[in-house]
């Protein structure tokens, strides 16, 4: 029996959050926008640089570093990314998923790129909704 992939990409995830954790603190905590109004940016700015995210996403999965980002807004959005695959991931081998048939890249590409747009650009809004 092949070993579970989902698990790995989901440890995978869990190992570049905690790479970055300091650097999305430290973004956080120097910005004088509120959560509400950098939440309401990033989604603003969101379809325009998606393909661009994606690609970025991409790159990591064929050679394990991201390309510099040329907007802040992108690097969040990357980060972003990384949380929501991560949780969704998390969730799904929570539940009792398994996949065995596809290699951790697909599994992270899915996570990442292709329930982005079905997931996680939701659950941003739902995040900025849920504030007072």
């Amino acid at each position: 029996m092949k070993a579970d992939v989902l698990k790995s990409s989901v440890d995978r995830l869990a190992a570049e959050l905690k790479a970055c954790h300091r650097a999305r603190e430290a973004q956080q905590e120097s910005s004088r926008q509120t959560v509400q109004q950098r939440l309401l940016h990033e989604i603003q700015r969101e379809p325009s640089l998606r393909e661009a995210i994606d690609e970025a996403c991409r790159v990591w999965l064929s050679g394990g570093s991201w390309p510099k980002m040329s907007e802040h807004v992108a690097a969040v959005l990357v980060w972003e990314r990384l949380n929501e695959g991560y949780l969704l991931g998390g969730n799904l081998w929570h539940q009792g998923f398994r996949v065995e048939q596809k290699s951790e890249n697909d599994v992270l590409l899915y996570l990442l790129v292709d329930s982005w747009a079905a997931n996680g650009v939701f659950r941003l809004r739902a995040r900025l909704n849920a504030l007072p």
